[in-house]
């Protein structure tokens, strides 16, 4: 198995999205060989046994090395990117859809508390990538022929991804799953 992440734990940062080398962990206490890349690291590392690759050592591996591909959270700047230059050599994909990656933040988040001075141009960047991001989803799952499965964690984030990337209820029965977390 081959996971990617945007960002993983390491010594000095043990906590950066453990939630992802948690499931890892149980992958290979079931049996599975798991290996990741983690976008946000500059060298390879290993931590608790499972080898993770930085971003530039993970941009050259063969996909076909590999049964599953797992994409957690995944974003267009470096999950999509990587995935379009592998994505012949993909037997099986999975993407988790953990939240803002499949969301319109405007929609779904809160406000901000008045207190929270945010720069007006932070508050645009993020309604234009909002705009951008959910426009590709809509025509990624409706035209990707590959063999892949969108997992959710709950009923109400795979309705809100379905909702947000314009789903059709064909492409939804035959790719999406809700598995909660453990």
């Amino acid at each position: 198995i081959l996971v990617l992440a945007e960002a993983y734990p390491t010594q000095g940062q043990p906590a950066a999205l453990r939630y992802i080398h948690s499931r890892n962990l149980a992958y290979r206490e079931n049996g599975h060989d798991v290996e990741v890349i983690n976008f946000s690291a500059s060298s390879d590392y290993a931590i608790d046994g499972i080898t993770v690759f930085g971003a530039d050592s993970g941009a050259g591996i063969d996909a076909s090395n590999y049964d599953i591909v797992l994409l957690h959270a995944p974003n267009l700047k470096h999950h999509i990117k990587w995935w379009s230059r592998h994505k012949s050599e993909i037997k099986a994909l999975i993407l988790f859809a953990h939240g803002h990656e499949f969301l319109d933040a405007d929609k779904v988040y809160p406000a901000e508390f008045d207190f929270v001075q945010r720069p007006v141009i932070r508050g645009l960047v993020r309604k234009i990538y909002d705009r951008v991001k959910l426009a590709y989803w809509a025509r990624w799952f409706e035209r990707t022929q590959a063999n892949y499965r969108v997992i959710s964690v709950s009923k109400w984030m795979q309705d809100q991804v379905c909702h947000f990337a314009n789903v059709s209820q064909e492409v939804r029965a035959r790719h999406f799953v809700v598995v909660p977390n453990s």
